[in-house]
């Protein structure tokens, strides 16, 4: 019986280690809203010009919804790390805005664009 108990708490100990955390951010037209993903909880409401710059840490998803009520398009750019002395990689992303779910894993910093292309 021990045996199984100290298995079942190493089996959670490392399944919990491997988790990721899941934040999520709704861009409408003016304005950011910044979610927990699980529970529902808003952390943050403000608004923006020009873009919006989100940081992906490691062990975390971004959940991005794009939410412009209308058919527009937005750019996304993703930039990933890289090791000193390199030059960043720049990931260039053209995202159908109307109200779309994408997601990011981290680490990586998400730079999405206020203007949307119609």
């Amino acid at each position: 019986m021990k045996k199984l108990t100290l298995s079942i708490g190493l089996l959670a100990a490392v399944l919990s280690g491997k988790a990721q955390d899941t934040t999520c951010t709704v861009v409408s037209q003016e304005k950011v809203y910044e979610f927990q993903y699980n529970p529902t909880k808003l952390l943050e409401k403000r608004g923006f010009i020009g873009y919006i710059n989100i940081e992906v840490k490691e062990n975390e998803v971004l959940c991005l919804h794009l939410y412009d009520k209308q058919p527009a398009f937005r750019k996304v750019f993703a930039f990933l790390p890289s090791n000193e002395g390199e030059t960043k990689k720049v990931i260039s992303y053209t995202l159908d805005s109307e109200s779309n779910l994408y997601f990011f894993e981290g680490p990586k910093e998400i730079k999405v664009l206020s203007n949307s292309v119609k």
